[in-house]
């Protein structure tokens, strides 16, 4: 899936070039202060080499899966459990990080 860029980004979103949907997700969530979608690109590429594990909450059952995150909530798509906010709780039972255990 692919999004037309916004508008504060680089040269070539500028020139209307179509780009990654996951990193345009980012930049707009901006969670390790992207200044454009080429290098929130680049941060997804470097996650991309490193195998992301799923993590179950103990109360509920619900699957943390990074390669979904939690778009609900302001988790793009990539973001490794580790990279949670501190203050992110499962959207289905509201428990803390701290319950989730790696599968």
């Amino acid at each position: 899936m692919h999004l037309l860029a916004p508008k504060r980004v680089g040269k070539r979103e500028e020139r209307g070039e179509r780009v990654n949907a996951r990193a345009a997700f980012a930049l707009l969530c901006n969670p390790e202060g992207f200044d454009t979608i080429l290098a929130a690109e680049e941060y997804l590429g470097a996650l991309g080499s490193v195998q992301m594990e799923c993590w179950e909450c103990e109360v509920c059952g619900y699957i943390y899966d990074p390669e979904v995150g939690d778009v609900d909530n302001g988790v793009a798509p990539g973001t490794p459990f580790g990279k949670l906010p501190d203050d992110w709780v499962c959207p289905l039972c509201g428990a803390t990080k701290e319950v989730f255990k790696q599968l």
